[in-house]
């Protein structure tokens, strides 16, 4: 955390590429494809016939980074800030994204 209670962010600009192009594997690219869940369940589900074409899951021998990641032990936000502010307009917060101009499902921006 910065001085001013800001986060840092991280951005790594990889090449873009086609997930099915990326992973030769049929059981990485269902475990990506299903937001990391793990291998014992995507190979019940390919028992169970859950999901059409779904193959066979087979357990790499391999560990997925972004599942590591995900369990790794984080700080927490802290309870009180160390600044208040103490006079009207002293602390803003802004929405610097939108708007945005593609439209929902439901026809909203």
């Amino acid at each position: 955390m910065s001085r001013n209670r800001m986060f840092f962010l991280n951005i790594q600009n990889d090449v873009a590429k086609c997930l099915k192009a990326a992973y030769n594997d049929a059981s990485w690219l269902w475990h990506l494809r299903f937001g990391h869940l793990n291998f014992g369940s995507l190979s019940l589900m390919a028992k169970q016939n859950m999901v059409r074409g779904l193959p066979s899951i087979n357990h790499p021998d391999q560990l997925c980074e972004g599942c590591l990641l995900g369990k790794q032990f984080r700080m927490s936000f802290p309870k009180e800030s160390n600044s208040r502010a103490k006079k009207p307009l002293e602390l803003i917060h802004a929405d610097v994204c939108g708007p945005i101009k593609s439209f929902s499902l439901g026809k909203n921006n």
